[in-house]
């Protein structure tokens, strides 16, 4: 039951749960992260500074899914949004060279 609840809430479907995910999951860290991020004003941090921003989405994320999108709305000449295919919320384990490759990209096209 719980590898399905972290497969439904992280992964996209047919993408395998690694075993490191079924373990060491602290509860008091969630409830902190969401307790700063209420209290937090996106006008603060939201910006990112000047620089430009790169964002590496997952297509099927159901927990941040479509942010990347919206910050590009927001600062269209500095924001670029690369979205994988068959990815959720936790794209790094999904697939770990395509996020490295549309990193280092990224970091040559500056």
């Amino acid at each position: 039951m719980r590898r399905e609840a972290i497969r439904f809430a992280f992964f996209a479907e047919g993408n395998p749960v690694p075993e490191y995910w079924m373990r060491g999951w602290y509860p008091r860290a969630g409830l902190a992260q969401a307790s700063a991020l209420s209290r937090s004003p996106f006008e603060e941090w939201g910006a990112g500074g000047r620089a430009p921003i790169l964002v590496v989405q997952a297509a099927e994320d159901v927990v941040g899914g479509g942010a990347g999108e919206r910050l590009r709305q927001r600062f269209p000449t500095r924001v670029r949004v690369e979205t994988i295919q068959g990815t959720g919320h936790a794209l790094l384990p999904e697939r770990p060279e395509q996020v490295s490759r549309i990193v280092l990209a990224y970091l040559q096209s500056l």
